[in-house]
Parts: structure tokens; sequence; C-alpha cells
């Protein structure tokens, strides 16, 4: 299973998720609900894609975890957090943990 998949089949049976980033949480944690409209597969990773238009992007060999009804996803080269179409974070350190 590659690790696009595993986050597919992770947000199969949830509506809505709320995430931190390698910085902390964004927007309030367990308050701000977060909804997927796809995952894609990219040449060097995957990005997550949410309705209000923000994108989570994962490039470099990407760890995919699940731990306590969480998905870790570390050992990026790089993440990127996109607010309508624009780099709002870029990472190339720790990790992002989806709830």
């Amino acid at each position: 299973m590659t690790q696009t998949e595993v986050v597919r089949e992770w947000l199969k049976n949830r509506r809505s998720v709320y995430f931190f980033l390698p910085n902390g949480s964004y927007g309030r944690p367990f308050d701000n609900q977060y909804y997927v409209d796809e995952v894609q597969e990219l040449n060097e990773g995957f990005s997550i894609h949410f309705t209000d238009g923000s994108v989570l992007r994962f490039n470099g060999d990407v760890a995919v975890l699940e731990a306590e009804a969480k998905l870790i996803i570390e050992s990026f080269r790089i993440c990127e957090f996109e607010i309508d179409g624009e780099i709002k974070y870029e990472f190339d350190y720790g990790h992002v943990s989806l709830s």
C-alpha cells in the first residue's frame, strides 16, 4: 500500500479532521474542523486538498503512521501549507498530525 493509499484509507471513515503543523496547531485545536476534498499522488509525495481551498503538500520520501486515532506524517523533505493558492508555511522539519 502506498503512502497516498494509507492516507485515503485513514480518511475514508472521517467526515472532518483538524491538524497540527510542525510549528503548532492550525486554528483552534479541536474546534476548527477541516473537510478533505481529495488526496492527490505527486511524483515525489502527495497532497491533501481541503474544501476551504487550503492544501497540505508533502514532498520527499514521506512516512505515514497511524497512532492512537491520529495520522502522523513525517520524514518529508518539504511540507508546504497553501491557502488560496499562496504558500503560507513551509517546513523541512518535524511532523504533521491529523486527528
